[in-house]
């Protein structure tokens, strides 16, 4: 197993409640036309509606977030339905477990 990955499994792994799965996807194209290879978790949460976002009652949502830069790459509701921010919950999880990348492949 990649040791990235591994790394990855144990940092969500430290977040409770939070069910994920991991996937590796690719990176829109550079200026020299190649692309990176820089996995993501999409966390599957059902999560109370952020009042600064929305004001449906609770729902599932699914949140694809960049492990190395803890940047959000969009959000799903259960209904297809893009919505906004990841919760503030799962950003300060993420936020306190900062994923290292032992194999320096991506950095």
């Amino acid at each position: 197993m990649n040791p990235l990955i591994e790394a990855i499994k144990v940092t969500v792994g430290n977040c409770p409640l939070i069910p994920w799965t991991l996937y590796d996807t690719m990176a829109p194209a550079g200026p020299g036309g190649g692309a990176d290879i820089y996995p993501y978790l999409v966390l599957t949460v059902l999560d109370l509606p952020d009042e600064s976002n929305w004001v449906n009652s609770a729902e599932m949502f699914s949140f694809r977030v960049d492990v190395l830069t803890g940047k959000d790459r969009g959000s799903e509701r259960s209904s297809g339905r893009f919505v906004g921010t990841i919760s503030r919950y799962v950003l300060r999880c993420l936020d306190g477990q900062r994923v290292v990348d032992l194999t320096g492949v991506y950095q």
